[in-house]
């Protein structure tokens, strides 16, 4: 029989932890044979009537199991069971295990040589031939250990037991071992610290790899062409990222009569990521129809000239960046399955894939060009120190402009506005300029000063600005809802524009096309009909562009308000179809709209102050260990004196109960939205009646806090509270713990 080095049960056993009972199915067959199958990698189990000869007989023949990647086929005639449970291991006799009597005295092991204390008791010492096994680690192990004792030697330091290799025959009569390791990136390790678990714990193993990373950069200047006139000067970078993650099953087992049964399979996924920027700037510059005219002065030699250069000329500068991102994830499978009693087991193997693959870019244009005429006139020197002093000056018409582009934007233009942000912050300008500057050139330097006037003719945009966008109810109908919006702006170019209609989950519910806008300022109108009536609430129209036949979300949305209050008289009482018959008020107390935060008050207390705490706290004293107290005023104080909604507002109002809270919260849905830019959640009623609760916060001596971001609504119940916070549906009693001196603020209820 083929020997087995145990070092493979350290590495690939050992080092994956204790055995697991239920990971995997052992068929058991007639002939002795054991197959086994980790349960994470079977897909499927059938019979099939064909063969392992491929012949077809009437009745099932063969057992198939699906793996992952491969199909394994047993004849059912030489099936004798199948069991869920893992074979036993059992020791030879005469195998001296190491955790039962010598594990407080090993130090480590260097390679197949054992470390234990000089203190060891020499009956525990161990012998030549002794068998040593370690299976599960330890501190000073944490990969195991095993070895046939060679000899002893009794070192300065420690005590040698020098072994040799060991064998799975030389130790068991029956071993087997089912273990899994994983490998991924450290952050999504739950182990502490990212580090791996103690070998011990009967858990599977996390090794914590990557993220592996490589970068680099290089600057970039260079004359295209000839002269100077053409250049690129700038910089690029690049990276790239490497993410493994995997999965490793082992099995392994080993018995007198059965030999060796070995299955490993890999699976996994590796994530590259690339990143690649470029920046820096293009310019030309040139002159055309250059004619020079020289003038010598009279009684120089020829070493003072005057000249005059008339011509044309031709301008451009751009600056540019651009980032690219790239990710792709491949899946991979590699499976292994070795059998020393001649199975019909699968040949090593590998496969891959690739699962998924995106590109992300995102690139900017700033710049412009500008051509026309120019003169130049002055003195050209044949001396060392000045070798020419000129006037300068141009007359032409330039173009200038700026756009960023992300490709991702373009992706998710017909479900979100950020392309057409961009497109609305760039535009392109144009118009007249004159210049006229001084230059001079000295020895190798040059010095100039230059004076310029320009005027913009026209400023074009590359898409109209949308600005007042509505949606109502069409009178005298259900069923049906009328967008507006107004358009401004001049285009570069004609924009084909019009609408969509969106329902809450950003599905296309309605699409118009109104036509072209150009330069006029004008207002866009279309009424959509033959809608749901049940989620007439629950749409949004958009307004849109159409760029080369993309549709582009534009901005603002708008969707349809559902009136808080049936006019401006605040405060009304809202009836919101309670059992107890409850009605709610639209406003805080204080408050002169629904949006408003009205008035902050202590508990008990009917008035506002610049500043909240024990000191000034009406019904606070100091105990003799100077902690604060509070009066009793009452556990509920609806309708008394006590009351802020009953103080400020009058009878019949009062700050609601905590029953009348947890009845408003179990009846009505909640949603975070905005009113007139105000933060804060919409409380739904099943009759469709609703109030806005604003976010106003608490104050705590003279700050506000959670303003725009939380809800504190006083109840009448003993410091009791109605909060919940940004995003959630959560509320609380008592969220400020027997600080009643805070300032909360108040929304008032009626019978």
């Amino acid at each position: 029989m083929k020997r087995i080095v145990f070092t493979l049960i350290v590495s690939i056993t050992i080092v994956c932890e204790a055995i697991a009972q239920n990971d995997a199915m052992f068929i058991y067959r007639n002939d002795g044979i054991i197959n086994a199958f980790l349960k994470a990698d079977i897909d499927s189990i059938r019979h099939s009537p064909l063969d392992l000869d491929s012949l077809m007989h009437s009745k099932n023949v063969v057992q198939e199991v699906w793996t992952v990647d491969s199909v394994y086929r047993i004849p059912l005639e030489s099936i004798d069971s199948i069991s869920f449970i893992s074979p036993p291991t059992i020791y030879k006799n005469g195998v001296i295990r190491l955790e039962y009597n010598l594990l407080d005295y090993i130090i480590g092991a260097d390679d197949l040589t054992l470390k234990l204390k000089p203190n060891t008791p020499t009956m525990l010492v161990p012998v030549k031939g002794d068998k040593l096994v370690l299976l599960e680690g330890c501190d000073a192990l944490p990969y195991g250990f095993s070895g046939i004792v060679a000899n002893v030697q009794q070192g300065s330091s420690s005590i040698d037991v020098v072994c040799e290799q060991a064998y799975l025959e030389d130790l068991f009569d029956s071993f087997c071992d089912v273990s899994t390791v994983y490998g991924c990136n450290p952050d999504s390790i739950d182990s502490p610290s990212g580090r791996r678990r103690v070998i011990y714990n009967p858990n599977d193993i996390v090794l914590p790899l990557g993220p592996y990373q490589v970068s680099c950069s290089g600057e970039i200047s260079q004359g295209i062409v000839p002269g100077g006139d053409l250049a690129l000067n700038g910089g690029a970078n690049f990276s790239v990222e490497i993410q493994p993650t995997f999965r490793i099953h082992t099995l392994l087992i080993w018995g007198e009569g059965q030999g060796v049964y070995f299955n490993c399979s890999v699976t996994g996924s590796l994530r590259l990521s690339s990143n690649a920027s470029l920046y820096g700037g293009l310019s030309f510059n040139h002159d055309f129809d250059r004619v020079v005219r020289y003038f010598p002065i009279p009684h120089t030699a020829g070493v003072v000239n005057y000249y005059i250069n008339p011509g044309v000329f031709v301008r451009a500068n751009a600056t540019i960046t651009s980032k690219t991102t790239t990710t792709h994830v491949y899946t991979f499978g590699m499976a292994y399955d070795y059998s020393s009693k001649g199975l019909s087991s699968v040949n090593p193997n590998v496969g891959g894939r690739l699962a998924s693959s995106s590109v992300d870019m995102e690139g900017s244009l700033d710049g412009s060009l500008a051509g026309g005429g120019y003169i130049e006139t002055g003195f050209s020197l044949l001396c060392r120190e000045i070798s020419r002093v000129c006037v300068r000056g141009e007359v032409g018409y330039q173009f200038g402009g700026n756009f960023v582009l992300r490709n991702s934007d373009i992706d998710d233009a017909s479900s979100e506005t950020e392309l057409y942000e961009r497109l609305k912050a760039s535009s392109v300008e144009m118009g007249p300029f004159v210049n006229v500057g001084l230059y001079a050139s000295v020895g190798t330097s040059e010095a100039s000063a230059k004076w310029e006037i320009s005027h913009t003719d026209l400023k074009c945009d590359l898409v109209p600005t949308f600005s007042n966008t509505k949606l109502t109810k069409t009178p005298n109908t259900n069923n049906s809802v009328h967008a507006y919006t107004e358009l401004r702006g001049n285009c570069l170019f004609p924009i084909e524009v019009g609408y969509k209609l969106l329902d809450e989950d950003l599905n296309e519910v309605g699409d118009y096309i109104a036509g072209y806008y150009s330069t006029t300022a004008s207002k866009m109108e279309h009424t959509f009909a033959e809608l749901d009536e049940g989620e007439l609430y629950n749409y949004k129209v958009f307004p849109k562009v159409k760029l080369y036949g993309y549709d582009i979300l534009a901005s603002p949305a708008a969707g349809l308000e559902r009136q808080l209050c049936p006019d401006n008289n605040h405060p009304h009482a809202i009836d919101l179809g309670l059992p107890s018959g409850t009605k709610w008020c639209c406003c805080n107390v204080g408050a002169n709209k629904p949006e408003d935060y009205g008035g902050y008050y202590a508990w008990g207390e009917t008035k506002e102050k610049s500043d909240y705490n024990w000191d000034t706290y009406a019904y606070c004293y100091y105990d003799s260990d100077g902690w604060p107290c509070c009066t009793n005023i009452g556990y509920d104080i609806a309708g008394t004196g006590y009351d802020a909604a009953t103080v400020n507002m009058g009878a019949p109002w009062r700050m609601p109960t905590i029953e009348q809270i947890d009845e408003l919260m179990n009846v009505c849905s909640l949603k975070w939205t905005q009113k007139n830019g105000v933060n804060g959640f919409i409380l739904k009623s099943p009759n469709d009646n609703q109030i806005f609760l604003p976010a106003a916060g608490f104050r705590e001596h003279t700050r506000l806090d959670g303003g725009g971001d939380d809800c504190y609504y006083w109840s009448s119940s003993h410091y009791g509270c109605l909060y919940f916070w940004y995003g959630h549906n959560w509320q609380e009693h008592t969220p400020f713990d027997d600080v009643p001196c805070l300032g909360g603020t108040v929304r008032s209820v009626c019978p």
